[in-house]
């Protein structure tokens, strides 16, 4: 299912950031940033995937990709407070990442995995080159040439909770399906009806069947 889970990430112009013209906000987690971070990641934790939605719609944390810890003092103390380097993280990843770094820390934008160690930036790389969601929630490496493996293990991505939401998501997405397939029956008996192709005993077989349907797909969602 395209984009069901780790849709590509892409920023807004970095003007909508700024308080003032070419200025940032000097508290990173202010609500401005909170607002337009959480957009560019889709309301998303950008390691385990979870929606806010999915986890109560309690507002998540504003990671620092590159840790203040390591990063703080150095390139001029930029990004502490860059916006280009807060992401959006559920509580547990952040708790769970806090001042891990296994990247380059000569630069300000080099390489967020070192040996197979590290994250992958969201908004410069496809992290499903590296890994995917298989058919029981869980997140398996795909590559042997990136950090998936150290991310799933250090974030504990395969936590029971994460596995649950997954699921959860993918029967949502096909009960929809399905109740798009049986709404568009209903609609295609009540058009035989009016051409005249069935007959009224035939319409009410039909839609008690249909009404049928939905009744238990009604059932299921609400268990």
């Amino acid at each position: 299912m395209t984009n069901l889970f780790y849709p590509s990430l892409q920023r807004q112009d970095v003007s909508v950031y700024y308080k003032s013209v070419g200025v940032f906000y000097s508290t990173y987690n202010c609500k401005s940033n909170y607002e337009n971070v959480a957009k560019d990641c889709q309301y998303r934790c950008v390691y385990c995937d979870a929606l806010i939605d999915e986890c109560g719609g309690e507002p998540f944390s504003l990671d620092h990709f590159r840790p203040q810890h390591i990063f703080g003092d150095r390139f001029d103390g930029i990004l502490k407070t860059h916006p280009f380097n807060l992401h959006l993280s559920c509580q547990k990843c952040n708790v769970l990442k806090t001042s891990d770094w296994q990247g380059c820390i000569d630069t300000e934008s080099g390489p967020t995995y070192i040996n197979k160690k590290g994250y992958v930036d969201r908004f410069k790389e496809d992290i499903t080159n590296f890994l995917e969601v298989d058919h029981n929630g869980y997140v398996q490496c795909t590559s042997p040439d990136g950090p998936a493996k150290y991310m799933i293990g250090k974030l504990l991505l395969n936590r029971t909770n994460r596995v649950y939401i997954r699921k959860l998501r993918e029967v949502k997405v096909k009960a929809r399906k399905v109740q798009e397939m049986i709404l568009d029956k209903q609609r295609k008996i009540l058009d035989e009806w009016n051409s005249g192709s069935l007959s009224s005993e035939q319409v009410k077989q039909e839609l008690e069947v249909v009404t049928e349907l939905l009744e238990r797909l009604t059932k299921l969602r609400k268990a």
